[in-house]
């Protein structure tokens, strides 16, 4: 979708509240997007332009339906270096409705912003090892193409395989295979090919998990800890991380 932008925090001091309301789940959170002393680079230089920034996400089931539900605001009309692209600013909802007919999942969304709307229809269906995924969206602003995405998923012992492509001119390959003993590898290509990664991760019990990856962002169009499909940090990097 085109008009589906939300806003990623990356360098700004974030709050967030989840919780459970009548069987939906409910997340908050306000963003401080004033941390710049000068936000837009202008010259001379204007500080603090930028106002705090909030954001509310919904999850839930209403009988054979499953829906979510996000919305933010928009947290200022100028360009950072916080992170957050031009579209990504913008006052943004989006809705979207699923549910299982014959075997399949049918999902249908729709996302508005300042730019437009867009309205898409997404269908699933497993057969075998495989599950086949393709999806649909008209866009509303003047002049905009639809979009469409075909995805192919490959699930068999310790091996996966997804295999995706966008509008015909993108595609991505990720692979993971898991070695056993809590070791799982993943590697992969996106972007056509211009981004690629690989990653090792390792459980060591107790909440506790070790991963060691590398990825590279060759046009440089990505966060650079947002590379492929598992959203790697660029470069070669360690993580240890602990869940209590």
């Amino acid at each position: 979708m085109d008009n589906d932008a939300f806003r990623a925090a990356d360098g700004e001091m974030v709050a967030r509240a989840d919780m459970t309301l009548g069987g939906a789940k409910v997340s908050v959170s306000l963003g401080d997007d004033t941390n710049l002393a000068n936000p837009t680079n202008a010259t001379p230089a204007v500080p603090a332009n930028e106002s705090d920034y909030i954001s509310l996400g919904v999850i839930g089931t209403a009988g054979a339906l499953t829906y979510a539900l996000a919305t933010q605001n928009a947290n200022t009309a100028w360009l950072d270096n916080d992170g957050n692209s031009a579209a990504s600013q913008q006052s943004t909802t989006g809705v979207r409705v699923s549910t299982t007919w014959g075997g399949a999942t049918v999902a249908l969304g729709h996302a508005t912003n300042d730019n437009g709307g867009s309205t898409g229809v997404e269908v699933s269906y497993p057969l075998g090892v495989f599950t086949r995924t393709a999806s649909y969206v008209a866009e509303g602003a003047t002049g905009a193409g639809a979009n469409w995405d075909v995805k192919v998923v490959y699930a068999e012992g310790a091996m996966g395989l997804t295999v995706a492509t966008d509008d015909s001119n993108d595609w991505n390959v990720d692979v993971s295979y898991d070695m056993g003993n809590g070791m799982n590898l993943f590697i992969g290509a996106d972007d056509s090919g211009k981004d690629t990664y690989a990653g090792l991760s390792y459980d060591l019990g107790g909440g506790a998990s070790l991963l060691a990856s590398y990825a590279d962002d060759s046009n440089n169009d990505d966060s650079d800890d947002e590379v492929g499909a598992k959203d790697y940090k660029e470069g070669i990097n360690f993580q240890l991380s602990f869940a209590f």
